[in-house]
């Protein structure tokens, strides 16, 4: 299923549940995230209750669970610094660690990457309910969810959420 929303398209694998809101949230004052795209293999909270790092997603994961955010930050950044990488990631099981989560929870792991995509900039996110490595098998949805984001122009700001359909 392919969902769509403020200028950024992507296809969820079949199981997968997304979504695509825009502006604010939780992130710290003058951090300007203006579109945060959601996606994972288990059942998302509403629109109106998720965390820009999904906090409340993560919590609720089940083993071999993964959960993906994509964090647009200020366009400004694309190019420097942190965000010097252009396009979106393949992880790799090694990738992951408890040390990059945004709030550690024991059974999880995660990676962060910074990068540029069409002049517009991301914190791609990235969390696997495992204690260790996660399995490869575990990472390729995430792989896969990544390779399909096809990123334009932002868009007015709408709320879009696809159920998990098995």
């Amino acid at each position: 299923m392919q969902i769509s929303g403020r200028g950024i398209s992507l296809e969820l694998p079949r199981g997968w549940e997304g979504l695509i809101v825009g502006g604010g949230h939780d992130i710290p004052p003058g951090a300007m995230s203006t579109t945060v795209v959601h996606a994972a293999n288990f059942a998302l909270p509403p629109p109106d209750s998720i965390t820009v790092y999904g906090t409340n997603s993560v919590r609720r994961m089940a083993p071999g669970a993964a959960f993906l955010a994509l964090v647009e930050m200020n366009p400004k950044w694309a190019g420097v610094g942190l965000y010097a990488t252009a396009g979106l990631p393949r992880l790799t099981p090694s990738d992951f660690s408890g040390a990059t989560l945004e709030v550690g929870m024991p059974g999880r792991v995660g990676v962060q990457r910074f990068v540029h995509v069409g002049g517009r900039t991301f914190i791609v996110y990235a969390v696997v309910a495992a204690n260790k490595i996660p399995h490869e098998s575990e990472v390729a949805g995430l792989n896969s969810v990544l390779k399909s984001v096809s990123v334009g122009p932002p868009r007015k700001a709408y709320y879009y959420h696809a159920p998990n359909v098995t």
